[in-house]
């Protein structure tokens, strides 16, 4: 897929919560985003983007498979962490 990407000049959007899928990005953490939901109720409604490697230190990131971070809650929006208590 991304070879045919690069050949067309086309940009691809993925969503995914696949550990497998995840772990394809593993060395390019900043293809990854995160999006956040709105704090409060009446912000419910509002989403913002956030590369992965602005939530979490992209050295560290380096040192393991995001699919893995992600199975193990280590990387997710911050409000999906606080909603489990990490």
């Amino acid at each position: 897929m991304r070879q045919r990407a690069d050949e067309h000049g086309l940009t691809i959007l993925l969503t995914t919560h696949s550990p497998v899928v995840l772990n394809e990005f593993s060395r390019e953490p900043s293809q990854v985003y995160i999006i956040e939901r709105g704090p409060e109720a009446d912000d419910a409604d509002r989403s913002e983007v956030l590369p992965l490697t602005e939530a979490r230190d992209p050295n560290w990131l380096s040192h393991f498979e995001l699919g893995d971070l992600y199975a193990a809650e280590d990387i997710a929006s911050q409000s999906a962490l606080a909603a489990v208590g990490a």
